[in-house]
C-alpha cells in the first residue's frame, strides 16, 4: 500500500538527516530510564518483563527498557531504524530483538503475547486506528498493558503556511476525513514525504474500548508556554496540547481473544 512505501522511505531519509526521534538515546537517558518511559508513573513495573516497542525504531525506548532489565522486541516498518536499535543496544552491552513490519499487521508475532505494548507517537502514519488496536489486543497477554501516545489531531489541522495569524491559530484542514495529508521534509537539497492521517478522538480514544481494552489513565503533555514566541511548539501547546497519552489494560481471564490478523 502506498502509505507504507512513502513512510518507509521517508524514515530512511529522516534517519539520515538526524530527525529528533531517530537520534539514539545514551547514558544520560539510561540514568532516568523509568521516568523517560513513564513520566506519569502509570506502569506497574513488577508486572512487566516482556515488552513490545511498537512502531518505535530508532534506538530510544528499546534501549531504556533493555537497560531496566526487560526483554524487548521492537516492531517497526523501517529497517534503518531497526538497525539503529540493534546497534545502540550493543553499544551499551544490551540486546533487543527487532522485527520489520507494519503496525496494522502483526502476524509476524503470531502466538506471542507481551506484558506491555509500548507505542510512542506513530499511529498518524496509518489509515486505520481500529486495525492497530485489534492487532495490539491480540499480542497483549490477558491482564497485560498498552501504553500509547498520539499527536493531538487538532495540531495536525493547522494551516501549513500561516498557523499563527498574529491573533490566533488557524485551523484549515478538515477533521477525520480519512484522507492522507502529505508532509514534505526537506534539507540540504533532499526531501521525502510522509503520509499522515488526522484520526478523530472518537477513534483514538473510543477505539481502545471497542477493541476490548479498559482505559486506566489519560493525560496530555504539559509543555505549553504562553511566554514563548508565537508560532513555536511551546506557544502552540499552550493553546492546543501537543500529545495525548493513554494507558490501557487487556482484562484478565477468559475474555474473547482478538488475535493478530491482517484484516
Amino acid at each position: 500500500m502506498a502509505y507504507r512505501d512513502y513512510n518507509r522511505d521517508a524514515w530512511s531519509y529522516l534517519s539520515k538527516t538526524q530527525e529528533a526521534s531517530t537520534v539514539p538515546f545514551g547514558s544520560s537517558e539510561i540514568e532516568s530510564a523509568a521516568y523517560w518511559l513513564d513520566p506519569y508513573d502509570w506502569i506497574p513495573w513488577r508486572q512487566v518483563q516482556t515488552v513490545l516497542c511498537l512502531a518505535s525504531g530508532g534506538g530510544q525506548q528499546s534501549l531504556l527498557f533493555a537497560a531496566l532489565g526487560r526483554d524487548v522486541t521492537v516492531y517497526d516498518l523501517n529497517p534503518t531504524q531497526l538497525a539503529t536499535d540493534k546497534a545502540t543496544a550493543a553499544e551499551h552491552g544490551l540486546e533487543v530483538e527487532v522485527v520489520e513490519g507494519d503496525m496494522m499487521d502483526l502476524r509476524a508475532l503470531k502466538g506471542r503475547q507481551f506484558d506491555l505494548v509500548y507505542q510512542p507517537i506513530s499511529i498518524q502514519y496509518v489509515p486505520s486506528v481500529e486495525k492497530v488496536y485489534r492487532q495490539v489486543y491480540g499480542v497483549t497477554r490477558p491482564g497485560g498493558y498498552y501504553w500509547v501516545e498520539h499527536w493531538n489531531p487538532t495540531q495536525m489541522q493547522l494551516d501549513d503556511e500561516l498557523p499563527w495569524d498574529g491573533e490566533a491559530y488557524r485551523v484549515t484542514r478538515p477533521y477525520g476525513t480519512g484522507e492522507p495529508v502529505a508532509w514534505e521534509h526537506a534539507e540540504n537539497g533532499e526531501s521525502a514525504v510522509t503520509w499522515n492521517y488526522i484520526h478523530p478522538l472518537s477513534t483514538l480514544v473510543g477505539g481502545l474500548c471497542a477493541a476490548g481494552f479498559v482505559i486506566r489513565n489519560f493525560d496530555d503533555r504539559h509543555d505549553g508556554d504562553l511566554a514563548a514566541p508565537p508560532g513555536s511548539n511551546e506557544h502552540l501547546s499552550a493553546y492546543i496540547p501537543s500529545f495525548l497519552s493513554m494507558f490501557a489494560r487487556r482484562p484478565p481471564g477468559k475474555a474473547k481473544t482478538k488475535t493478530a490478523r491482517g484484516d
